[in-house]
């Protein structure tokens, strides 16, 4: 079984309704009649994931990010730090104990209770 995650970075409906978008999509729709290539096109990232998706591709377990005509391979993932409870989480739970994660930059070193 193979499995792979994307992380794209396209222009979409959804990201149309960002206050301030107007000015971003002007601007790329200028560099794009300029170029030719829409960097922010979505299509552009239907190539890579039909790629993932074929018989003989031998990626797996990778996480992608892909943006215009790259294609970005993240360094795995290392688990830092952990929050844990013997029952189904509630929001409120969730809300005192996962909030610390808010302001963790990756240059701080966290421990594994």
């Amino acid at each position: 079984m193979r499995v792979n995650a994307i992380a794209p970075a396209a222009a979409t409906r959804l990201t149309a309704t960002v206050p301030g978008s107007e000015d971003r999509v002007a601007a790329r729709q200028a560099e794009a009649a300029k170029t030719g290539f829409d960097t922010f096109a979505p299509g552009n990232i239907s190539p890579f994931v039909a790629y993932l998706a074929t018989a003989d591709c031998p990626i797996a377990g990778k996480t992608f990010f892909v943006h215009g005509g790259s294609v970005h391979l993240f360094q795995p993932y290392t688990i830092v730090d952990k929050i844990s409870v013997d029952h189904r989480w509630t929001i409120d739970e969730l809300a005192g104990a996962a909030a610390k994660w808010g302001d963790v930059t990756w240059e701080q070193k966290l421990t594994l209770d």
